[in-house]
């Protein structure tokens, strides 16, 4: 349990960085790095907390009762999968049109 809770404190400053850079400062230019640093990891993350339970069968976690099944496993986690993959599109179409343009003008 304290790796768990010294890992994501750990990712706490990160993550105000990148609320600071994508949603008070848009047009800073390394906004799209850090939002896809952040999403990446957030992504691993969740991949290395449930991924290795649901593989060997979730021996430590409650899946008995239907509310957490559904409601906090599910749900909850998947909320924690579609944000930071809707963010990571997001950064690759605008990274996309960014290099697009770029080699336009050459």
């Amino acid at each position: 349990m304290w790796r768990y809770a010294s890992t994501y404190g750990e990712l706490a400053p990160l993550s105000a960085v990148h609320v600071y850079v994508c949603y008070v400062t848009r047009a800073l230019c390394y906004r799209h790095f850090v939002q896809i640093t952040v999403c990446i990891m957030e992504l691993y993350g969740g991949w290395m907390t449930f991924g290795p339970e649901w593989i060997t069968g979730s021996k430590a976690l409650d899946t008995s009762d239907p509310i957490l099944l559904w409601l906090y496993l599910f749900f909850f986690n998947f909320l924690w999968v579609i944000i930071p993959a809707a963010l990571l599109w997001q950064s690759w179409v605008d990274s996309c049109a960014a290099f697009s343009l770029k080699n336009k003008t050459k």
